[in-house]
């Protein structure tokens, strides 16, 4: 019979724990086997998953539309290697991710277009969590939204969350795939001005 600990821990259990204890979860279970690599595979995801609204509307705000997937994909691949290289404790997973985001869009605008890099070539930087609390996080996702009325969250959530075309939206919400153009970058812009305040 398998014992609990040779097991994968159960979805239902990881999603009891806070994203500090899934990261924790994750470095002692790494090294366990295949069993522990899935799980450890799992608290990653799981915690990315919980802030990935963060994260992608981060990129949306400072970068084209069109690139915040691979924005996106950047972030996640500079978390994993955080979680799974450092030791220190991540106490606050979300204010990390909050500064990878942030990182990833300079280094986006910094690079010659040209000049792609991957994300094993690029330079690792000491990451550390401290930038914001829980609580701070959602004050900031929560500001940032009041902004903007119910047409531009369900635009703005249609095109960075769900990745959909103006043309999709737009047969969604009834109207021109021009119109949610105009929508989405007003909203965009309304966004911005609340991050540079």
């Amino acid at each position: 019979m398998t014992s609990f600990d040779d097991a994968v821990t159960s979805h239902d259990r990881l999603q009891r724990m806070s994203d500090a204890e899934l990261v924790a979860h994750a470095r002692t279970r790494y090294a366990g086997g295949e069993a522990g690599i899935e799980t450890a595979k799992r608290c990653v995801a799981l915690i990315f998953e919980r802030r990935r609204a963060l994260v992608r509307t981060q990129c949306a705000m400072k970068a084209p539309i069109g690139a915040v997937d691979d924005l996106e994909q950047q972030v996640y691949v500079r978390f994993v290697r955080a979680v799974y290289t450092q030791t220190a404790p991540m106490i606050n997973p979300s204010g990390l991710l909050v500064k990878m985001a942030r990182n990833v869009i300079a280094s986006h605008h910094a690079r010659p277009k040209a000049d792609v890099v991957s994300a094993d070539d690029a330079p690792e930087v000491a990451a550390d969590d401290d930038a914001y609390d829980e609580i701070e996080v959602s004050e900031i996702v929560e500001r940032m939204l009041a902004r903007l009325d119910e047409r531009q969250r369900e635009v703005v959530w249609a095109r960075v969350m769900e990745g959909r075309s103006s043309a999709e939206i737009a047969e969604r919400l009834d109207t021109t795939a021009g119109n949610v153009d105009v929508i989405y970058f007003r909203a965009i812009r309304k966004l911005r001005e609340v991050v540079e305040r």
